[in-house]
């Protein structure tokens, strides 16, 4: 598991392991890095905005790996 948040290139997917207290996933979530923020795929909760922050994901995930592309 990787915990280098500032290599993450834009547009890269990523799957997150989340920490004990994160209320928003509590297992590993695929999500894709925008630079800035972590959005999933679902188109209601893109609706809604970001699911992390990159503040977030430092105080809320463990690290992550990076995932395959969607096809």
């Amino acid at each position: 598991m990787r915990t280098d948040f500032e290599n993450l290139q834009d547009g890269q997917r990523v799957r997150l392991f989340p920490r004990p207290n994160n209320s928003l996933h509590k297992a590993p979530t695929v999500l894709t890095f925008d630079g800035r923020d972590f959005w999933s795929d679902d188109p209601k909760q893109v609706a809604k905005g970001p699911d992390y922050y990159l503040g977030d994901v430092l105080t809320f995930c463990e690290g992550f790996e990076i995932a395959e592309e969607k096809k």
